[in-house]
């Protein structure tokens, strides 16, 4: 299990810049894949556009909320600042988030 750091509000309210995601072991497919929507944490490695062959913004680490779109995967952020992009199954590698730690910056997600 590690920890990825949040930065930014694109998955807020559930996840708050600053905190930390919790992740457990990586899909390995074809034995593991997440479901649609399911929030994952992507580690992208695209050398350049014409490789990836899809709409890729820049490498890095993402949380996002994932759809299988074929051969590619489509990231979403939970309140929809920002638009979509996806990334050639070839060049991400997804964790699950499993759980949040506050590490004492920002708070918990209040109830409605």
């Amino acid at each position: 299990t590690h920890c990825v750091k949040i930065f930014g509000v694109s998955m807020s309210p559930m996840f708050v810049d600053g905190q930390y995601a919790i992740v457990g072991s990586e899909y390995l497919p074809p034995h593991s894949q997440p479901k649609d929507r399911e929030i994952v944490i992507a580690g992208v490695v695209v050398q350049d556009d014409e490789q990836a062959g899809m709409d890729s913004p820049f490498e890095g680490v993402y949380c996002k909320r994932v759809v299988d779109a074929g051969a590619a995967w489509l990231f979403e952020s939970i309140n929809y600042t920002g638009a979509p992009f996806s990334i050639a199954k070839a060049n991400c590698r997804l964790w699950p988030v499993i759980g949040v730690y506050f590490a004492g910056k920002g708070r918990p997600p209040e109830e409605d």
